[in-house]
C-alpha cells in the first residue's frame, strides 16, 4: 500500500524544488506517493478542502524552503496543519538558500535537512524509516540513490541558478535604495541647518516604509552585518527625523508606504507590525503634531497610487503664504481612502491578462502574498490611527489631520 507524503510549497523557486521531489522520490521509494497541490488538485476541485483532506492522509511531510517563501502566510499555514496531523519527527523542512538560523520559529522545532547529497541522503533515510514495516533495505535504497540522485540534483541545481540570479537583482537594488537614502539623508541635514527665521513653521512630508523613524536600534544591528551602508544610511536618516521632530520649528508628517515588488527589500516586510508599534509608541510618547496617511502603490508602478497621488522630490519649494515647504520623494493627499475593492479589482484584472503564462503565475504567487502582507499591516495601522486621533483629536483638528479609514473588507486569498 502506497504512503501519502505531503509536499508543503509556495513561491515559484519553493514550486520547482516541490516539483523536482515529486517527480523523483518515487523512484527511490515506490512506496511513498508525494503529494502537491498544483499538480494534484483535479479541476473543479475545492482545493481548500483537498489540501485538508491530504494533511490527514499523509504520514510525512516536507516542507520547501526557499529565502522568498521563509516568512510566506500559506507556508506557515501549511506548517502549522502539518504539526497538528503528523508527528514532529516525521516532518521535514528542505532548505535551499536559506540558513537553519534565519528560519521562524514555526519552522525552526523541526529537524531541518539542507538540499544537498547529505540533505537528501538524511531525507530519503527518514521516509524509509517512516513506512515501518514495509520500509526497503538500506541496500536497496543506496542502489537506488546511485541509480537517481543525479537526475535530482540536476532539478535542483536550476533552482539554484535562479536564486543567484535574484540575489544579483536585490544586490543592484539594495545599491540603488543606498543612493536614495544618502540623498534623503543630505536632503534632512541641508533642511535642519537650514535658519528658517522669518517662517513661522516648516513641513517635512516624509514617506518610507513604515518610515525609516519607527526602525529600532536591534533591527540595525541585526542587519547591517548584510548590508552596512544601507542601514548606516537608514540611521542616519531617522535620527535626523527625531532630531526634526524635537525641533518646534519644524511639523513632521509621515506619509506610510507599504512595500511593492523590488521596490523595497523584501525582509522588512517581516517588521510591519513591529515597525507600527515603534511609530506609534512614538507619537504617544512625544505627543507629536504627526500624522499618518497609507498610500497603497500597486504593483511596481512608481507613482501611481490606487488612491492618492505621488511625485518625485524636486527640491526646496517657497510660497508666500506657507514658507518654506519640503517635500521628500513623495507627496500624497491631506487625506488618503483605502479602498480595498479597488485594490481587488486591480488584482483580478492582472491574473485575468497573465492567465496561461509561467512566470507572470509565478508573479502572481509573490504578489498575492505581498497584497495579503500589506493588507494585515493596513488594518493593524488604522487601529493604531484610530486610536492615536481618538486621543488627540483636538489637536488634530487643529492641524486640519484627518483620519484614514477603510471602506471595503476583502477576504484573504490562497497564496
Amino acid at each position: 500500500m502506497h504512503r501519502h507524503i505531503f509536499l508543503s510549497w509556495s513561491g515559484e523557486e519553493s514550486r520547482k524544488v516541490a516539483e523536482a521531489l515529486h517527480r523523483w522520490l518515487p523512484h527511490f521509494i515506490q512506496l511513498i506517493d508525494p503529494w502537491m497541490s498544483s499538480t494534484d488538485i483535479l479541476a473543479g476541485t475545492r482545493w481548500q478542502t483537498e489540501i485538508a483532506s491530504r494533511l490527514n492522509e499523509c504520514v510525512f511531510g516536507i516542507i520547501c524552503v526557499t529565502p522568498q517563501n521563509v516568512e510566506s502566510p500559506w507556508m506557515l499555514f501549511e506548517t502549522g496543519a502539518l504539526s497538528k496531523t503528523i508527528e514532529a519527527s516525521k516532518v521535514c523542512p528542505i532548505l535551499l538558500g536559506v540558513r537553519v538560523d534565519q528560519l521562524p520559529q514555526a519552522l525552526s522545532q523541526f529537524q531541518t535537512v539542507e538540499a544537498d547529497e547529505h540533505g537528501i541522503r538524511s531525507l530519503l533515510h527518514a521516509l524509509n524509516d517512516s513506512l515501518g514495516d514495509n520500509k526497503i533495505t538500506d541496500l536497496q535504497l543506496g542502489q537506488a540513490y546511485a541509480k537517481f540522485h543525479e537526475d535530482l540534483e540536476k532539478d535542483l541545481a536550476e533552482v539554484r541558478i535562479d536564486l543567484a540570479t535574484q540575489r544579483e537583482k536585490r544586490f543592484c537594488i539594495f545599491s540603488s535604495q543606498v543612493t536614495r537614502t544618502q540623498a534623503i539623508v543630505k536632503d534632512l541635514k541641508a533642511l535642519k541647518d537650514f535658519p528658517g527665521t522669518y517662517v513661522d513653521r516648516i513641513y517635512v512630508r516624509h514617506s518610507g516604509f513604515l518610515s525609516p523613524f519607527a526602525i529600532s536600534d536591534e533591527e540595525i544591528e541585526r542587519n547591517k552585518k548584510k548590508h552596512p551602508d544601507y542601514y548606516d544610511a537608514l540611521k542616519q536618516e531617522r535620527d535626523t527625523l527625531k532630531e526634526l521632530a524635537d525641533d518646534e520649528r519644524f511639523l513632521l508628517r509621515c506619509i506610510v508606504t507599504p512595500p511593492t515588488g523590488f521596490n523595497f527589500p523584501s525582509h522588512l516586510l517581516k517588521n510591519t507590525e513591529l515597525r507600527l508599534n515603534t511609530l506609534k509608541a512614538f507619537l504617544d510618547g512625544e505627543g507629536k503634531e504627526l500624522s499618518i496617511d497609507w498610500a497603497i502603490s500597486p504593483f511596481q508602478q512608481k507613482n501611481t497610487y490606487i488612491i492618492g497621488n505621488s511625485s518625485f522630490f524636486e527640491g526646496f519649494k517657497q510660497g508666500i503664504e506657507d514658507g518654506y515647504r519640503f517635500t521628500l520623494r513623495h507627496a500624497g493627499p491631506e487625506e488618503v481612502e483605502i479602498n480595498i475593492k479597488m485594490f481587488d479589482e486591480l488584482y483580478q484584472r492582472l491574473a485575468a491578462s497573465t492567465l496561461g503564462k509561467q512566470s507572470s503565475i509565478a508573479q502572481l504567487d509573490e504578489r498575492q502574498e505581498l497584497r495579503q502582507a500589506t493588507l494585515t499591516s493596513v488594518n493593524v495601522a488604522i487601529k493604531d490611527i484610530e486610536k492615536y486621533h481618538v486621543k488627540h483629536g483636538s489637536k488634530a483638528a487643529a492641524t486640519g489631520q484627518k483620519r484614514t479609514r477603510n471602506t471595503t473588507k476583502a477576504a484573504p486569498k490562497r497564496r
